[in-house]
């Protein structure tokens, strides 16, 4: 999941969104909520407009979502959080290192009673440790002139390795 917001609100935005979608399913499970025939219907549209989908299972389509019960999705739900096996919360901007490890204790413990998951969200990883190391020479020219190469080289063009 990605989320974008002001620094000040963003916090609380994240931990409720973590709190419904793990709440959610039990509630579908328990009936204490339905859901929306709306969901059903943008599903529909979705998958009609998908092109990874053949004609025949579009045309399949309408018949099958008719036969999807809020249980079968609460357990579907309820499987994929238990499934899940690692997160990484990276933080940028105004939010600060201490607001940054007090989210992830946060979302650790809004996510204990989904198996995994629960003990192995990660603390923010620096950016390269996620990113390919880029090796790049340049063969003629000013490599100055070329788009994007200030993200990736010193002002000489050379890579550090």
């Amino acid at each position: 999941m990605s989320f974008r917001g002001i620094s000040q609100s963003l916090p609380s935005y994240v931990r409720r969104v973590c709190r419904r979608l793990v709440q959610y399913h039990d509630k579908i499970l328990s009936g204490s909520a339905r859901i929306s025939s709306s969901v059903y219907k943008k599903g529909m549209l979705d998958a009609s407009r998908s092109s990874k989908i053949s004609r025949l299972k579009k045309e399949n389509i309408p018949a099958s979502s008719q036969q999807i019960s809020e249980q079968d999705i609460g357990n579907q739900g309820r499987y994929f959080l238990s499934c899940t096996k690692t997160g990484i919360l990276i933080t940028q901007g105004d939010i600060l290192p201490k607001e940054g490890n007090k989210l992830l204790d946060d979302v650790r413990y809004i996510f204990r009673d989904c198996g995994k998951l629960a003990n192995n969200f990660e603390v923010s990883p620096q950016l390269r440790d996620l990113l390919y190391v880029p090796y790049w020479r340049p063969r003629d020219s000013s490599p100055c002139l070329l788009p994007g190469v200030q993200l990736v080289s010193e002002a000489c063009g050379r890579v550090p390795r």
